[in-house]
């Protein structure tokens, strides 16, 4: 009972800050030649307040982790389907030809909406080619070597730290080259599409804490969106969210079918608001989300749920502290990295 109690108020909690998880570079403009809020602004009492909450958020997470006693594999859904059932593949093959046949369609745009082409016939050749190559699975690794041919390209055009934000294409990459082949360390390969996901949506978070004032006219057209906080409190809010979530997604075990159902709810929400555009931008994501819900954890959260001799309080402990350096150093990095590529 207090398992769910505590689920309920994730949920709610999550609800708030939906709207926020539409990519604003998809929507409205920005400039990453601007440098961003300096970090004795970001630093501020209300990050420490709310990096305080998010450490609790984790450290008690981990801890219900521990205490619901189900083996992971009857917590999933695979159980209620077919077991033996290889459904990772099978979701990246269908998401990934999916998504690069609407590229092809939509025809401006190499990965994402906001990283445009020009008129090179390549990428449009090399986008229809990924997705007819996921029709059979000993051509996945065509696919996944057009996806990194895409990610490098982008890179060249447009600098490889706007490129950070759209890591997880990395993830499907590699697992569609592997996949096409041999079948053994699956595990390794998932756990690779799991925390590049993560990173991306982690660097994700570390843009609302930098430039929050790129969501302001999206709050301005939306202003029910905020719930009553001001924008910048609100979009601060939700980068702690997002940062939250997004380790948790590598370090949960039974709790991460919640937290992967509840953020794709987040992501079914801002479609309502966002239309298509944020339904096919979002898609691989909700696709991995989806992949977490059906096969379990990652190979990092199976090692810290069992390896050594120290307390669940302690193994919980360990992990939000690695949470809050993990946090202030991808914080510290997108900063040293922002600074170093724009001068």
């Amino acid at each position: 009972m207090h398992i769910q109690r505590y689920c309920f108020f994730v949920l709610a909690f999550l609800g708030v800050c939906s709207p926020t998880y539409a990519h604003v570079k998809w929507f409205n403009d920005y400039d990453l030649s601007r440098h961003p809020m300096p970090l004795i602004e970001i630093l501020n009492t209300q990050f420490f307040l709310l990096m305080g909450l998010a450490t609790c958020a984790v450290f008690l997470a981990r801890m219900v982790d521990n205490v619901w006693r189900v083996d992971s594999p009857r917590v999933f859904l695979k159980r209620f389907f077919l077991p033996s059932q290889d459904y990772v593949t099978l979701l990246v093959r269908i998401s990934t030809g999916i998504f690069f046949f609407s590229l092809w369609l939509q025809g401006k745009v190499i990965l994402t909406p906001e990283i445009f082409r020009v008129d090179e016939q390549f990428v449009e050749a090399i986008q229809l080619v990924i997705a007819i190559a996921t029709l059979s699975r000993r051509l996945c690794f065509i696919s996944g070597i057009g996806i990194f041919v895409l990610y490098g390209y982008s890179a060249y055009l447009h600098g490889i730290f706007h490129l950070l934000d759209y890591v997880f294409f990395i993830g499907f990459a590699n697992y569609l080259v592997w996949c096409s082949g041999s079948n053994k360390n699956q595990s390794r390969h998932i756990t690779i599409l799991y925390v590049t996901l993560a990173l991306s949506l982690m660097w994700g978070a570390m843009e609302k804490f930098s430039y929050p004032y790129w969501y302001f006219p999206l709050l301005d057209d939306k202003p029910y969106l905020t719930f009553g906080f001001d924008q910048a409190t609100f979009v601060r809010l939700a980068g702690f969210v997002e940062l939250t979530l997004a380790f948790l997604l590598i370090f949960s075990r039974n709790m991460l079918l919640l937290f992967a159902i509840g953020l794709n709810a987040i992501f079914i929400v801002a479609i309502v608001d966002f239309g298509k555009v944020d339904a096919i931008g979002h898609l691989l994501i909700m696709s991995v989300l989806v992949v977490m819900a059906l096969e379990g954890p990652s190979r990092f959260a199976t090692v810290t749920f069992t390896s050594g001799m120290q307390s669940a309080s302690i193994r919980s402990a360990m992990i939000t502290t690695l949470f809050v350096i993990a946090s202030l150093s991808l914080l510290g990095l997108y900063h040293f990295l922002q600074y170093y590529l724009n001068p």
